[in-house]
């Protein structure tokens, strides 16, 4: 599994306000609680199209498919203070938004993940759930990771796509950590195991 070269945080959701002096303000949901990892960021990775495209992938997290853009201000926390927070302000300029016509909701919001602590062994960030082999109780693959999707607080469900192309949704807590194998490492002996997915994609 090859890590990702950004993480993504956030997805923007709606307008926030009306812009003033050349700039707009937008609010973004994040997957999970936290968002300290933006308190001093000075630029962001805005995602080339909406994650509600259907060309949209959530892999393609390659540089090429999004682009930099410094913030205006300071993004600022919304739903409770920073490490708590389940979405945040964020400030762009309104010129950088002419490529979108200013229209950006969907889009995802990353950093470089040279800027986050490294890291090893079993540990990893969400992100490295994309791409990953999802295999039943008894080992056997039912598909693979395509997406998150949904992004609640404290709660989110992943993609799975099957060989058949048949794409459905089951949520992380059904996840057995114990029995998965996750981490960073360029390899592909990683995979989760969710017992009694099988079931759950035939419904």
């Amino acid at each position: 599994m090859e890590s990702q070269k950004l993480i993504t945080l956030a997805q923007i959701q709606r307008h926030h306000g009306i812009p003033r002096d050349g700039v707009c303000h937008f609010k973004a949901k994040m997957p999970v609680t936290g968002g300290v990892s933006l308190q001093k960021a000075k630029t962001v990775w805005i995602s080339k199209i909406s994650s509600f495209d259907k060309n949209f992938k959530e892999a393609n997290t390659d540089l090429s498919n999004f682009v930099k853009l410094d913030l205006a201000a300071p993004t600022k926390p919304s739903g409770g203070k920073w490490g708590e927070c389940s979405e945040v302000l964020i400030a762009l300029k309104q010129e950088d938004l002419k490529q979108w016509n200013g229209v950006i909701k969907g889009h995802r919001i990353a950093l470089e993940r040279s800027s986050f602590p490294s890291i090893g062994g079993a540990e990893f960030y969400l992100c490295d759930l994309i791409n990953m082999l999802v295999k039943n109780g008894e080992g056997l693959t039912i598909g693979t990771v395509t997406a998150f999707a949904s992004l609640s607080q404290d709660s989110f469900n992943l993609e799975v796509t099957d060989s058949n192309g048949n794409s459905f949704d089951f949520p992380t807590k059904w996840i057995d950590w114990d029995q998965s194998k996750v981490g960073t490492s360029n390899n592909d002996d990683h995979f989760l195991v969710v017992p009694g997915i099988e079931e759950w994609s035939q419904l």
